[in-house]
């Protein structure tokens, strides 16, 4: 995907490595996957991905700073009529379970 030549290709990209990343037992990376691929989107205007993408790097990081990414996300879903931002979240940005230590 990173070597397709729509814009689009990176952000996607980037939340597979960031899902990967963290099905690996590597939230500092996946955030950092994740929070990048909420940018792309933005640049690309794909709102919905981009509010899933950052919705779920607000869930890993956790805390002031997450816990405002998720609000950020939740308010662009439901400028969309989005009813389950976490349902729409798993849509776009999907879900992984965390490698067991």
């Amino acid at each position: 995907l990173a070597r397709e030549r729509e814009a689009w290709g990176m952000p996607a990209a980037r939340t597979i490595l960031g899902l990967t990343a963290l099905a690996r037992g590597r939230p500092s990376q996946a955030i950092a996957a994740l929070r990048a691929a909420a940018s792309g989107f933005d640049g690309e205007h794909m709102e919905l991905y981009a509010a899933a993408t950052r919705r779920l790097a607000g869930e890993l990081m956790g805390g002031t700073e997450g816990d405002a990414l998720v609000r950020e996300a939740d308010a662009a879903f439901a400028g969309e009529a989005v009813v389950s931002p976490a349902r729409m979240t798993r849509l776009f940005a999907g879900e992984v379970k965390r490698a067991s230590a």
